[in-house]
Order: structure tokens, then C-alpha cells, then sequence
């Protein structure tokens, strides 16, 4: 009985022992996912960096109490209604964000929050740079 119990055990051993054997990766094989090759219209990509400077000082304006921070919202999400699909057909997980970056600058500007309409300009910067960078003109 010892003896059956050492060849399984021998058995074993060498089963795990090969199994830990060195992994080679064919690089030739790998695929390497690109960014797709998109020309920008005109008119996205000077779109974008507009609404960007609306939204940037919309904080300030939101503190200062006046209607240019309803007007700029609005002139933003007039940009946007016209030249969002362009986008959602090039990247809608950026499409996505820039809408909920918008929705943020709505509640900031309809609740009066400087600091969340801050935010969002900042956010809003950083997707449509991320969008500019991938898909240039």
C-alpha cells in the first residue's frame, strides 16, 4: 500500500510540476486595438473647445448673480444639440460623459452651485481634450 500511495504522490508531483511550465506569448499572433481613423468636421471640433470656454466661467458667473449663466447654459446646450450625435458616432462612451457633464452644469446653474458648475467645466475640459486628442481634425 505505501508504495501505491508514493506513486501517486510521484504522480502528482510531476502532473503539477508541468503544469507550472514557462507560457510564451507569440507576439506576431497578439492584436493590437486601435483608435479608428475619424476626420472631424469643422464644426465639431470647433464646437467642443466653444463649449468649453462657456462652461469655464459659469462659477463665477453663477456667484455674480446674473443672467449670463442661464444664457451661456443655454448657448452650450444649443451647441450640443446640434453636433452631439456627430460625437455619438465617433465615441458615444465620450458622448456619455460629456452628457453627464452637461446635466451637472444644468443642476449647478438651477441650483446656484458655483462649486459643481466648477467641477463640471473642469471635467467637461478634460473629455473634450481626451476626444480632441484621439480624433484630430
Amino acid at each position: 500500500m505505501p508504495s501505491r500511495v508514493r506513486i501517486l504522490l510521484l504522480a502528482l508531483l510531476v502532473a503539477g510540476v508541468s503544469a507550472c511550465g514557462s507560457t510564451t506569448i507569440d507576439a506576431a499572433a497578439t492584436t493590437t486595438i486601435a483608435a479608428p481613423s475619424v476626420e472631424l468636421g469643422a464644426e465639431l471640433a470647433d464646437v467642443l473647445p466653444e463649449m468649453v470656454t462657456l462652461a469655464t466661467g459659469l462659477g463665477n458667473r453663477i456667484v455674480d448673480g446674473g443672467p449670463a449663466d442661464d444664457a451661456d447654459l443655454l448657448r452650450i446646450r444649443d451647441l450640443w444639440a446640434a453636433t452631439g450625435s456627430a460625437m455619438n458616432d465617433i465615441d458615444p462612451p465620450l458622448f456619455r460623459e460629456v452628457e453627464h457633464q452637461l446635466e451637472l452644469l444644468d443642476t449647478a446653474v438651477g441650483r446656484k452651485r458655483p462649486a459643481d458648475a466648477d467641477k463640471a467645466a473642469r471635467n467637461l475640459s478634460i473629455v473634450v481634450t481626451t476626444f480632441l486628442d484621439r480624433y484630430p481634425a
